[in-house]
């Protein structure tokens, strides 16, 4: 952009065209002052020093005269910090990684999921306080145990995490609390990927047909969370099974962690797949059981 600008008013002024020219050749003066040594060395720098911020004054005032601004041709970054290299010094400058970030959200296909919710607007206020008949703790105490492991979970989390399977209804927060954890992962510079189940497996449907040359499976085996949203959602044929199932053991023996919710209990997850693949499930992920009311009915 700033070299179009100098091409614009060299062509517009000749004058600054012929200043520019003088400036050009600093550098050179500068060299050899230094190569030539002598006791007046110093005297000469500094003369070159005056004579260049006389020419770049004079040239400011030709582009003043004409309505441009004074540093109309000067080099402007967006970033003032790192002069748009991204690096200060050896450490990754801050527009970096909000660029990077930026860049994960868009990939991660948490979308507006990450622009809406996270750990501070999650809604306790839809949970009743008093215990339901039989049971020990209420819809509250239960949730906040939820809220409480998914937030320890998120600031730990590294290659050593574990995998969570949230179970429950729908409407109950599972949804929330998941793209909360991927949206605190995503910031600490992990690489993310939420899916919903079905979406996964059209992914690999249409990978295995050769319906389309973008389709990248490969991210759901490589990145550092994966989070598959409705689990039992999908459509229940041998292939399917197959591809959830692989996508899940092959993770768990390279020690990659996962996030499951899914709004089948127990049994209707007992009855919709193999033995081995409620092993994975129950025996090595973490459950979280959701309980409470709908809030979309309770909208209603």
């Amino acid at each position: 952009m700033a070299q179009k600008r100098r091409e614009e008013v060299s062509s517009l002024f000749p004058e600054i065209k012929n200043i520019d020219m003088k400036l050009e050749k600093t550098g050179s003066k500068i060299f050899a002052a230094i190569s030539a040594g002598g006791s007046d060395m110093n005297a000469k720098l500094e003369e070159l020093k005056k004579e260049n911020l006389m020419l770049q004054a004079e040239k400011g005032d030709i582009l003043a005269s004409h309505g441009f601004p004074r540093d109309y041709t000067h080099v402007k970054y967006e970033c003032n910090l790192c002069s748009d290299t991204g690096y200060v010094g050896i450490d990754m400058c801050s527009c970096m990684k909000k660029a990077l970030n930026e860049d994960s959200f868009l990939s991660s296909g948490l979308g507006r999921l990450a622009q809406t919710q996270d750990f501070t607007n999650f809604a306790f206020s839809r949970f009743t306080k008093t215990p339901k008949a039989g049971k020990q703790a209420s819809e509250y105490d239960i949730m906040l145990t939820n809220y409480n492991s998914c937030l320890a979970y998120a600031d730990s989390f590294g290659n050593e995490s574990g995998s969570l399977l949230f179970i429950g209804g729908t409407g109950l927060g599972k949804t929330h609390l998941s793209g909360a954890i991927g949206k605190a992962v995503i910031k600490k510079g992990y690489h993310t990927v939420y899916e919903s189940a079905p979406n996964i497996l059209l992914a690999f449907e249409r990978e295995r047909f050769g319906k389309s040359q973008d389709i990248d499976t490969g991210k759901y085996f490589t990145c550092d969370l994966l989070i598959i949203d409705d689990l039992g959602t999908e459509f229940a044929n041998r292939v399917a099974l197959s591809d959830i199932y692989n996508i899940i053991n092959s993770r768990l023996v390279d020690g990659r962690p996962m996030i499951i919710s899914t709004n089948l209990n127990y049994v209707q997850l007992e009855k919709q797949y193999e033995p081995r693949m409620i092993s994975r499930l129950f025996g090595e992920f973490k459950v979280l059981l959701f309980e409470g009311v709908d809030y979309r009915r309770a909208k209603v």
